[in-house]
């Protein structure tokens, strides 16, 4: 099964009004695929498999307008001709967070195997599962600047915008996460039936957890004793104290951290 949903970005059909462009074009796909089959190898025994896959891909775009850069501003532009401006209140937007270019793929594999067997009194089953969860994802909702003005200098955020005085700005490379995580399971039951009116069940499973990997290092850890200590990363050194990342020491690379 695929189903896609497309949208154009508001400003490819209206290029002269930039203020459209809150709203970004859209090419989306979502598709799923699954397998299945039974054996029955004897009247006591039967054998299942199953194997899905399961795929959504967002494809989030802005039709280009400018960038920093081309107003006079000496702000680089990861993903050019492209930027936010909130002028509020009483003002007005340009784009938006969530109206910036993105891009966003997620990948889900599973199987698993049944096995049942009927011997005497007892009905036995086994199985095992197997999944893996994959998700890249690319966001630039900061790749231009995200500027906010907001009247603080005149009291009306217009005339703070005419004389150029912006309250914050927040701007930063895009975002990219490249994830994975894996999920095994196995288990077998027996359903035993010790007399006429006593029916036994036993079981027993197994689920190892397996925490997500961040492929790339942008994960990092808090640790309160090394922030009243004041111990600051010796990887980025001008992040504020207690914050640990791939490569500190004390940043255990492989295990969960809540």
């Amino acid at each position: 099964m695929a189903t896609y949903f497309k949208q154009a970005a508001a400003y490819e059909k209206d290029p002269t009004n930039v203020l459209v462009t809150n709203d970004p074009g859209l090419d989306n796909l979502a598709q799923s695929f699954t397998f299945g089959d039974t054996l029955v190898i004897s009247s006591t025994t039967v054998n299942s498999i199953r194997g899905t896959f399961n795929r959504t891909s967002v494809n989030r775009y802005q039709a280009p307008f400018f960038d920093p850069r081309e107003l006079g501003i000496n702000v680089y532009a990861y993903n050019p001709k492209e930027m936010v401006v909130a002028v509020n209140p009483g003002g007005f937007a340009i784009s938006a967070g969530t109206a910036t270019k993105g891009v966003f793929h997620t990948n889900t594999y599973q199987f698993n195997d049944d096995l049942s067997l009927v011997r005497g009194r007892h009905e036995m089953s086994f199985g095992v599962d197997l999944a893996r969860w994959q998700y890249r994802g690319e966001s630039h909702a900061r790749s231009g600047g995200n500027w906010t003005i907001n009247g603080q200098v005149t009291g009306a955020a217009l005339a703070d915008f005419l004389i150029g005085r912006v309250t914050t700005l927040e701007h930063g490379g895009p975002g990219i996460i490249p994830v994975h995580q894996t999920y095994f399971a196995t288990y077998m039951q027996d359903t035993w039936r010790a007399g006429g009116r006593v029916t036994l069940n036993f079981g027993l499973r197994w689920e190892p957890y397996f925490g997500q990997t961040i492929e790339n290092g942008a994960v990092s850890n808090f640790s309160l004793e090394n922030f009243r200590k004041g111990v600051r990363s010796s990887v980025y050194k001008f992040a504020p104290a207690g914050f640990l990342y791939p490569g500190d020491a004390g940043f255990q690379i492989g295990r969960a951290h809540v």
